[in-house]
């Protein structure tokens, strides 16, 4: 569990990184060291598919970081990019809460926001 859990705070602080304008309007730059370390652990204790799903998330961050370009973007443009990482940790953790014996049902959404919200 203390796997998954520094995983996706990993994910978040990358995320917000990349998602972040400065004042200048230049997207931050990720740690991406501290992230690797998370997903190596995932990849050490998890179920193949669940590192195999870490995986899909490491994957969809770094074509964020590289199609997200230096500075803003429109708004649906924007939507367009995330949505494919937002579906990626979903599942993760939808698979992370059935190996834990979470009860009940998988998290429908990722988020409470909007599904047409712009930012991060």
């Amino acid at each position: 569990m203390s796997a998954y859990a520094d995983l996706v705070r990993s994910y978040s602080e990358v995320y917000h990184r990349i998602a972040s304008l400065d004042d200048d309007g230049q997207r931050g730059q990720p740690d991406w060291p501290a992230w690797n370390r998370s997903l190596a652990v995932v990849y050490v204790v998890a179920a193949s598919e669940i590192a195999n799903q870490a995986r899909s998330i490491d994957e969809a961050l770094w074509d964020l970081s590289q199609q997200s370009g230096t500075g803003r973007l429109p708004a649906e443009q924007w939507r367009a990019l995330r949505t494919p990482l937002e579906a990626a940790v979903l599942q993760f953790l939808n698979l992370a809460r059935d190996e834990l014996g979470s009860l009940g049902e998988p998290l429908p959404k990722l988020w409470g926001r909007p599904d047409n919200y712009p930012a991060s």
